[in-house]
């Protein structure tokens, strides 16, 4: 957003006269339409070599296109495992395994449902402004748990 009014002045072709006109800064398009996620290449390759199996990438997929601003999810395990149409159980043993390789850390609860936090370094959904900060708050909450 401009500080001040810029005025430029045009003369008129035909009078000669000086025209004076408002500069306005075009408006930002928005270029994607729809939910989105940033994925870092580095995070890709690391995934793939964990070597996930079925229904544990699947989990992540999942976790991924459920992702909440500044890498937050709260999303209860017999929901995933409706949509997977998988058992609830494996949505556990999944979690579980994407925290034992520090993909996912454990975020407060919330009434009885537990928050969980995608680790920065594989994707991201917010600001890009916002996220050493949300990166340095992941690592705190590795720390911590």
């Amino acid at each position: 957003m401009l500080d001040k009014e810029i005025f430029v002045e045009v003369p008129d072709e035909e009078t000669g006269e000086i025209q004076q006109y408002l500069l306005t800064p075009a408006k930002k398009k928005k270029v994607y339409k729809g939910d989105w996620v940033m994925m870092f290449q580095e995070g890709l390759t690391h995934v793939a070599k964990l070597n996930l199996k079925g229904e544990t990438l699947r989990v992540y997929m999942i976790l991924l296109a459920k992702l909440d601003y500044e890498n937050w999810l709260r999303v209860r395990q017999q929901d995933i495992a409706d949509e997977l149409n998988i058992k609830k159980q494996a949505v556990s043993r999944a979690i579980k395994e994407l925290f034992e390789h520090g993909i996912l850390v454990k975020g407060p609860k919330v009434g009885a449902s537990n928050t969980y936090r995608l680790d920065p370094s594989f994707a991201f959904r917010g600001r890009d402004k916002n996220l050493e900060q949300v990166r340095k708050e992941v690592k705190h909450l590795k720390i911590i748990k």
